[in-house]
């Protein structure tokens, strides 16, 4: 007989409100020509990759990927994304 799990007992809430605000704040920090790109790769670490990027898209000036597929979804949107990391050979004749 297989058990059941039981709930997990962390999670997390992305607060659109605070994100808002983080990048805001990042921003005071930065010179006023400086970019500022936020990290999603690996589908923003699990967290969903378009549900962070809508919220703070307006904020900055592109995103950075894991990959080139994420690269490509991110083209269709009008965002700018910038591949992080190396790129495998076997991917390499996709580009």
């Amino acid at each position: 007989m297989i058990k059941k799990l039981p709930q997990h007992k962390t999670w997390i809430e992305l607060d659109p409100r605070a994100i808002r605000h983080n990048v805001k704040a990042i921003r005071t920090l930065l010179k006023p020509k400086t970019e500022l790109f936020a990290v999603v790769k690996s589908n923003a670490y699990g967290h969903g990759l378009f549900d962070f990027a809508k919220v703070a898209g307006d904020g900055v000036d592109g995103f950075c990927v894991d990959s080139v597929i994420e690269g490509f979804l991110f083209s269709e949107y009008n965002f700018i994304a910038l591949k992080c990391g190396s790129l495998p050979l076997h991917n390499a004749a996709d580009t």
